[in-house]
């Protein structure tokens, strides 16, 4: 079994992750955009502010996604498969936080955007990711009025090894691949193709 995936972007491109052999996919997306946690992290129709210390996880969104913003920009993760919950921590470091969404490892997709907006942007696209498993139209303006920050994107996934770290700035192809079962766990490998 070798299956593969290609993801492409990083900002302001959409990138779509498609992976897992498991029970659920866990995907971390840990940063913060101000670079000093003054982001307003949204969910559940409910803004939060990120410098407060709070963990908050949610099983059951009428709006599929969790989302931070600052300063007119504005990044997204969107469950567009079999969703479980979502949810933040801004507990872990005083500079950043973790935005989090899991969904079960069947027809799993995590859509990613990261654009000029705000969470009325992404609430305008979620019929499309609904109705086709996708967005249809771009999420806000591609333009921004600040340098981004590091994103560091962390996949979790039962039952699986992950074999791999990689480290990539500016535009690329994030690419991850089932290699099949090493002593009973799926072989799973992320590489990046610029």
């Amino acid at each position: 079994m070798n299956d593969r995936h290609i993801l492409t972007g990083f900002f302001a491109i959409l990138i779509i992750i498609p992976a897992a052999y498991s029970h659920t996919v866990t995907m971390n997306f840990e940063f913060s955009m101000s670079g000093a946690k003054h982001d307003t992290i949204h969910f559940n129709d409910t803004d939060y502010n990120a410098s407060l210390s709070s963990s908050t996880f949610i099983r059951n969104l009428g709006k599929k996604y969790v989302s931070s913003s600052y300063n007119s920009s504005i990044f997204a993760a969107i469950s567009a498969g079999e969703f479980i919950e979502a949810g933040f921590n801004s507990t872990r470091t005083a500079s950043s936080y973790i935005l989090q969404v899991t969904e079960s490892d069947k027809g799993n997709r995590i859509i990613i955007g990261f654009s000029n907006g705000t969470y009325s942007n992404v609430d305008s696209v979620l019929d499309s990711v609904v109705r086709f498993k996708m967005i249809l139209t771009t999420i806000g303006k591609f333009t921004f009025s600040f340098v981004p920050s590091n994103i560091y994107i962390r996949a979790e996934f039962d039952n699986a090894d992950v074999f791999s770290r990689i480290k990539f700035s500016g535009f690329g192809n994030l690419e991850i691949r089932n290699n099949g079962k090493v002593n009973g766990l799926h072989n799973i490998t992320l590489g990046v193709r610029l």
